[in-house]
């Protein structure tokens, strides 16, 4: 049975996301890179799931535009994919977690399964383990945490992926190479892969 899936690969155009000005690198890039790495994998190993992407190349979409395509398309889950950033500059090695919606089961264990794989032995580096957490932000206008836009806003199980700190050099360094980005987007697919089945059981 066919499948589809809405990669979002974060930012784009004028918003670059988090920057390494040192070593010149934007989160957009480097998340889109990934994001095509998942679409090949796909297409290699896993036909019967059809990928779309809410950005093809360095454009801005709106988030409520990212939502709109993810619906409209019908899609049967919503990936979105970004790097972190902090101000406090440090090695710690590659840190990934993986948000879901509040109240999503499957959304949770969509996350589940990503956080899983990307913390797998494909991943070049020992990487710490952030963990899979609700997707809420803190807002200053509003005064509370409200959820990631992307992930209140799609009619899917959704997920919102964080690499790693490209704000850090040693991390940005790992997160700018060719194969560590393959193997991520290898361990995105299988994700994708394995909840589609798992739902099928």
């Amino acid at each position: 049975m066919r499948k589809s899936v809405m990669l979002d690969p974060g930012h784009g155009g004028h918003k670059p996301g988090g920057m390494n000005k040192e070593l010149g690198l934007k989160e957009k890039d480097i998340v889109l890179k990934v994001a095509e790495h998942v679409i090949t994998e796909l297409a290699k190993n896993y036909p019967y799931i059809i990928p779309f992407l809410t950005r093809k190349g360095d454009v801005h979409v709106s988030l409520p535009d990212r939502c709109e395509q993810a619906n409209y398309r019908g899609a049967d889950i919503f990936v979105s994919i970004h790097t972190n950033a902090r101000l406090m500059k440090g090695v710690y090695g590659i840190e990934i977690e993986t948000f879901y919606c509040r109240g999503s089961r499957k959304g949770k264990e969509l996350a589940s399964i990503i956080q899983k794989n990307l913390l797998s032995e494909r991943t070049p580096v020992k990487t710490i383990d952030r963990g899979v957490k609700i997707g809420e932000v803190w807002s200053k206008r509003k005064q509370k945490k409200v959820p990631y836009y992307v992930l209140r806003n799609t009619d899917m199980p959704s997920v919102l992926a964080e690499l790693g700190f490209l704000s850090d050099y040693e991390e940005a360094i790992i997160l700018n190479t060719p194969f560590y980005q393959e193997n991520i987007g290898k361990s995105i697919a299988q994700s994708i892969d394995e909840f589609f089945n798992q739902e099928d059981i």
